[in-house]
């Protein structure tokens, strides 16, 4: 009884294997030889079963030469496991594959004929002897040679393999080569050489130990990535086995303890089968759940809800631009999700690097040499056990690094999440760092987003700084440049009066003497004193308006408003500045002066301001001459200044009236002379007297400047 339960154990528990590995990948090479094996084992193990029941010598002779057909690939099958685990791809070459193919063919053409075995005898206690032939030296070189063949590839592999394929062939090499190493000591050395079946029994239990340590290595190594198909499958046979152990407990204690005479009594097994399934109705959920959640925390301790890790990156990457609290958050989750001991971010900006506090328990804290040593190496996402020794490899056991997972922005390195060991003490698999894979290219975009905005941040700061700092320069340099301008009105000012006076005692001398006052001069010296004359004059100007410039800017600019008769201030004028009109031989006139015409104006400031019109027009005027007309519309008066010079260009008109400007004429020529005040305190002398200012001018036709003042009421007889 005993020995028919161990072989159905071991036939379920390696068509499970077989079952769980194609389910995870049909198409790999390494699952479907794995499958293909742990399917001839339970049929080998049912056949071996039966061969050993008591019977006739020619039905135990048909199952042993049965069990021989069964289990003539297992070394060819070894050998191919072999040579493609732990890759999808049959890595044997089709001439070599087909020979394997012709070679099983041909030993399995012998099994059913006595060149195997020749006869089978019983012998007392349901043994029998088996009677070799010659095939058997045939079926042994492709079950022990290729086997051994198998075990040589497999033991090559691990000693060049590392990290979690290391780990992985391990656990599923040891168990490969003592089953199988075993079941041939047992069920073909023992048969064969020493004719014994003493053993035979012990060979399908011994299978046992690879469907162990390869389950193992599938739940903890994540041994052809379905550690989480088979361990489900073991949760829910416990889950089975254990209900199944606590409903028949408590049927065996009502049926038989309470009630001993139960099977004789219809009534009495009617209430208990009511009371037994009232009782798994309401007991069973709960029961179910206690287990679930036992297995869960034995099989499922690591696992971590994905979307649910998705869905709180989402909102913390969306809830924050902070650099610090987007770091801080990030690695406590991750921290918290992926159970390490700890978890830290490092930035790189700009050839430096940005360090946040880990999350967890850290020993050792990082400096910033160990930084620009992480910087130098430049690792790719990168976990422990798949380093070979190296720089990087004793950087990481130094710091007690598991994982490191690089953060690329635009294909460019932008930082590292950097984390502990498992709390486990588990290593990360391909599936957790295919996760935190994702889960870096997402933060990348936050992480680069966050430095920008905090990049703009610093620029603003260093801005707003700037900005201050300039301003402050420029009220520094402005005040000082109010001083130098305070200081050059006063200069102005002093000079101007100092001046103003000599200047006016020398053109009353040289005016008297040109009026024959001081006796009959020579045409020759009154050549000379009428150019000295008007120089004089023309300096008088000039100091006159640098001393109105420094009035105006000063806001010490006053007017004395009267009545004035406009014509005949420019008759004054106008009788004053003859003699310099011919000295170039042009004409200077007033072309209506009959009626006196009223205006409301200071009358020194308004005859500075015709002396100016008219002075301007004689420095630009070689032939022709300049006409001076009046005009009346309403309550404004107009003087207009019109001269025949060469005029001004269109470009040049709204550089007129501004202080210290002089324009060219229209055939480009800048003429000697002037200071560029005469219209600048113009302008200030019309528009203070509350009238208007204007220009108008045409290339080769000459210019016509005007100036509007209000116009006042001339005397009546009943006003005076």
């Amino acid at each position: 009884m005993i020995q028919a339960a161990l072989v159905i154990l071991t036939a379920l528990a390696n068509l499970s294997i077989a079952a769980i590995v194609m389910r995870k990948n049909s198409r790999s090479a390494t699952h479907v030889v794995l499958a293909t094996l742990s399917i001839v084992t339970a049929i080998w193990t049912v056949c071996n079963y039966l061969a050993l029941q008591p019977g006739p010598e020619e039905v135990r002779l048909f199952w042993v030469r049965t069990v021989m057909l069964v289990t003539t690939p297992y070394g060819t099958i070894i050998y191919l496991l072999a040579k493609s685990f732990p890759s999808s791809t049959l890595n044997v070459t089709k001439k070599r594959l087909s020979g394997l193919l012709l070679f099983n063919f041909l030993t399995a053409s012998f099994v059913f004929t006595p060149y195997m075995f020749s006869g089978l005898k019983n012998l007392p206690g349901d043994s029998f002897q088996l009677f070799p032939a010659p095939a058997v030296i045939l079926f042994g070189i492709g079950f022990l040679g290729f086997m051994t063949a198998g075990f040589v590839e497999l033991a090559r592999k691990y000693r060049h393999s590392r990290g979690i394929t290391r780990k992985q062939l391990q656990f599923f090499v040891v168990g490969l080569v003592i089953s199988f190493t075993l079941l041939s000591l047992t069920n073909f050395v023992a048969v064969v050489v020493f004719g014994s079946i003493g053993l035979t029994s012990f060979g399908p239990p011994l299978t046992l130990i690879l469907c162990v340590l390869t389950s193992y290595a599938i739940i903890r190594h994540k041994l052809f990535n379905i550690s989480k198909l088979i361990a489900r499958a073991i949760s829910y046979s416990v889950l089975l086995f254990f209900i199944s152990i606590f409903y028949a407990s408590i049927f065996f204690l009502i049926a038989y303890v309470l009630f001993p005479n139960f099977s004789s009594h219809r009534e009495t097994t009617l209430i208990i089968s009511t009371v037994l399934a009232l009782l798994i109705a309401t007991t069973l959920p709960r029961l179910k759940s206690i287990i679930e959640k036992t297995t869960d925390r034995t099989f499922y301790k690591n696992h971590y809800d994905q979307n649910a890790l998705f869905d709180q990156m989402a909102q913390i990457i969306t809830s924050t631009y902070d650099l610090n609290i987007l770091a801080r958050k990030i690695t406590e989750l991750l921290h918290a999700q992926i159970r390490c001991a700890y978890c830290k971010i490092v930035l790189i900006n700009e050839k430096s690097f940005i360090s946040f506090q880990s999350a967890g328990l850290h020993n050792k804290k990082f400096t910033g040499q160990d930084m620009s040593e992480l910087l130098t190496l430049a690792p790719p996402t990168t976990a422990y056990e798949d380093l070979e020794d190296g720089a990087l490899k004793a950087w990481m056991a130094e710091f007690e690094l598991s994982l490191i997972v690089k953060m690329d922005f635009k294909g460019q390195a932008i930082g590292y999440l950097l984390f502990g060991e498992r709390s486990s003490g588990e290593i990360y698999y391909k599936e957790d760092v295919d996760l935190l894979s994702i889960i870096a290219d997402q933060l990348s975009v936050a992480f680069e987003n966050a430095l920008s905005v905090l990049e703009i941040s610093h620029f603003n700061e260093t801005l707003k700084a700037e900005i201050k700092k300039a301003t402050k320069e420029l009220q520094d340099a402005n005040e000082r440049l109010k001083e130098v301008d305070k200081l050059k009105d006063e200069f102005v000012s002093l000079a101007s009066h100092e001046l103003r006076t000599p200047m006016t005692s020398i053109k009353g001398s040289i005016s008297a003497i040109l009026e024959g006052y001081a006796g009959e001069i020579s045409v020759d010296a009154k050549k000379y004193l009428v150019a000295a004359f008007n120089e004089n004059d023309r300096l008088i100007r000039l100091v006159n308006n640098l001393l109105n410039t420094s009035r105006i800017e000063a806001g010490r600019f006053t007017f004395n408003v009267t009545d004035v008769d406009i014509h005949q201030v420019i008759r004054e004028v106008v009788a004053n500045m003859q003699r310099a009109a011919e000295e170039k031989h042009i004409y200077l006139k007033l072309s209506d002066d009959t009626a006196p015409l009223f205006v409301k104006a200071d009358n020194d400031k308004i005859r500075e301001v015709v002396i100016n019109f008219i002075g301007n027009a004689l420095k630009f005027t070689v032939e022709g001459g300049i006409t001076i007309s009046t005009s009346q519309k309403m309550s404004d008066v107009t003087i207009s200044v019109q001269d025949t010079g060469p005029g001004i260009k269109p470009d040049d008109l709204t550089l007129l009236f501004k202080k210290f400007s002089q324009v060219k004429d229209g055939n480009d020529v800048k003429p000697a002379g002037g200071t560029g005040l005469g219209l600048y305190i113009s302008k200030q002398i019309v528009e203070g007297l509350h009238g208007q200012i204007g220009v108008d001018s045409t290339v080769g036709r000459g210019t016509i400047f005007s100036f509007s003042l209000p116009a006042a009421h001339s005397p009546t007889k009943s006003e005076v």
